[in-house]
């Protein structure tokens, strides 16, 4: 039974034959393989490719808010020695005049007074005030002089030009009115009778308050912030205002990576650091000309970091559009080579 025409059982020869079942598996399973490490290596090149891209725009971003920063500090820079320029070639003006009239017979009150206002009239409103004091720190020219005597012999860079040899604009540190508690910061030239010696100080007062408000009509984006400090990094003024500027408690903390900066680079230079409040911005700081102090713009990265983040997000949704593409891609021939594989066992 079950034996074909030639005598031999069909049945046992087929058992001899390869399955085309067996065939079809084996097939299959190695096609299906290849075809999911194809895919994996296709994910993961989008992936880098994707990677590459958001990190190439988000350093893109970090550039330019850096250098938005260094523009901000230039700006400022220019715009404050132009301020000090203007206001020493006042206080020369005056100490030229006062020399004058010393050399002729004795400086004549009356007419210094008209001097000093019309210089203090050209420099409003970056100038609170300016006047002439005496060798022995009276001051009894000037604008802003009340009635009760004032005397100034005592500041430090009343003293320091009176100590002095040569002929220099002085700039103070930050110090209180005692009138009306404004902070102020001097800016005072020797006067010299004409044999050489000391006869006094012309000054010009600058209100600290001033530089805050200037930062302040600066369009900085959200957290953005502009100090200016003295050489030894010491707060002058700060914008967001700071209660720890101004006067004796103008120690508002500073990085030290800013300080390893100016170590090495006292002229300008940028670098990022966490700041006082805990937020991590892109300094940008400039010497500002010949004086001393320093100005200082921080901004925060995401200021100018939202076009990455629309990037970053396109990038992302087209590459999980291209994840879920190829998964499909793979169940889809993984079904029709199952499919096959099933029609070959019938």
């Amino acid at each position: 039974m079950g034996n074909g025409p030639d005598g031999h059982d069909a049945r046992s020869e087929g058992q001899n034959l390869p399955p085309s079942s067996c065939q079809g598996q084996f097939t299959t399973a190695r096609f299906l393989r290849k075809l999911a490490l194809g895919i994996v290596v296709f994910d993961l090149l989008i992936a880098s490719l994707a990677g590459l891209s958001v990190l190439q725009v988000r350093r893109d971003a970090e550039d330019r808010a850096l250098v938005t920063a260094q523009n901000f500090a230039s700006m400022l820079e220019h715009g404050l020695s132009g301020w000090i320029d203007k206001i020493d070639l006042s206080l020369v003006s005056v100490k030229q005049e006062a020399e004058r009239q010393l050399a002729t017979g004795g400086m004549v009150r009356t007419n210094l007074n008209s001097f000093v206002s019309w210089e203090f009239f050209m420099r409003q409103p970056t100038l609170r005030d300016i006047g002439l004091a005496a060798a022995d720190g009276n001051v009894t020219v000037g604008t802003g002089i009340g009635n009760a005597p004032l005397n100034i012999s005592h500041r430090p860079y009343f003293i320091r030009l009176r100590d002095a040899t040569d002929d220099r604009l002085v700039i103070s540190e930050p110090f209180q009115r005692y009138s009306n508690g404004e902070q102020l910061i001097a800016l005072a030239r020797r006067i010299n009778r004409s044999n050489g010696s000391f006869a006094g100080v012309v000054v010009g007062l600058m209100i600290v308050d001033q530089f805050e408000k200037y930062f302040g009509s600066l369009n900085l984006g959200p957290q953005g912030q502009v100090s200016l400090r003295s050489l030894d990094l010491s707060a002058v003024a700060q914008y967001p205002q700071s209660p720890n500027v101004g006067g004796a408690a103008g120690d508002e903390p500073v990085s030290q990576v800013w300080k390893e900066k100016v170590s090495t680079t006292p002229k300008e230079g940028t670098y990022t650091a966490v700041a006082s409040d805990g937020l991590k911005r892109i300094f940008a700081y400039k010497k500002v000309g010949q004086y001393p102090f320093y100005i200082s713009v921080g901004l925060l990265p995401e200021t100018d970091l939202s076009e990455w983040y629309r990037h970053a997000g396109g990038i992302g949704a087209m590459s999980g559009l291209c994840f879920l593409f190829s998964g499909l891609f793979f169940w889809q021939m993984a079904r029709f080579w199952t499919s096959r594989e099933a029609e070959l066992r019938k």
